[in-house]
């Protein structure tokens, strides 16, 4: 009857990393099964078992799944093993168990989960006319770099300067030299927010214009898995 199995287990969830606690009570001469929690394994990069016995240094059986490898640190017991292909269960067995077996097992994970953190800044918006008549729409310091677009269409040149902080300055010249139009309108596209921003071409050079709508959005923080 060497293979039948005796197995008691109480698990605790502590700050990402389940343990089993010391309340597995097999019987020498028998086969002793240490499961661990049932998880997705799909998710696990590394399943490592920590096996710590009555004076004796800590022994590490670990397996990677990417590199479908397993590894034994500074373990002297081959009476402890791995049950069966630890990329389906990770399972840890000791047969036969023996006094000597005594002592502290852990199961140990690491799980491929985590966020992507992207930081959104709003770029300030100007729009201006040089003494020359071109007018410029500048969007500066956005994060991502913002989009602009005239109305009317005119004949346009759209520059983009990056600031080394992932920020970009969008600016953006137009002129209208084949037709007359008496005012002429900016959008500025972001994912803070738009502003659309308008200026009579009878204005005086030079000038500086205000946002005809304010900016929809703020600083913000966008979270990504």
């Amino acid at each position: 009857m060497k293979n039948k199995h005796m197995k008691y287990f109480h698990y605790s969830l502590c700050a990402g990393v389940q343990l089993t606690l010391p309340c597995l009570y097999p019987v020498c001469g028998y086969k002793g099964i240490l499961s661990c929690p049932r998880i997705s394994l799909t998710t696990v990069l590394v399943t490592t078992w920590e096996i710590i016995l009555r004076d004796k240094p800590s022994c590490t059986r670990a397996y990677r799944r990417h590199t479908n490898e397993t590894r034994a640190i500074n373990c002297s017991h081959e009476t402890i093993s791995w049950d069966s292909r630890p990329d389906q269960n990770p399972v840890l067995q000791i047969d036969p168990v023996a006094i000597t077996h005594d002592g502290y097992y852990r199961c140990e994970w690491a799980q491929l989960m985590g966020y992507h953190l992207t930081v959104l800044v709003p770029p300030e918006v100007t729009l201006f006319q040089l003494e020359n008549g071109t007018i410029v729409c500048r969007a500066a310091a956005g994060k991502p770099a913002a989009q602009i677009s005239w109305t009317p269409g005119g004949d346009c040149h759209t520059v983009e300067e990056p600031l080394g902080n992932d920020t970009v300055t969008v600016q953006s010249s137009c002129r209208w030299e084949d037709h007359w139009v008496s005012n002429v309108s900016c959008s500025v596209y972001h994912l803070t927010g738009n502003r659309n921003l308008s200026i009579e071409q009878n204005s005086l050079p030079g000038s500086e214009l205000s946002p005809q709508s304010p900016m929809r959005g703020s600083n913000s923080l966008t979270v990504r898995s």
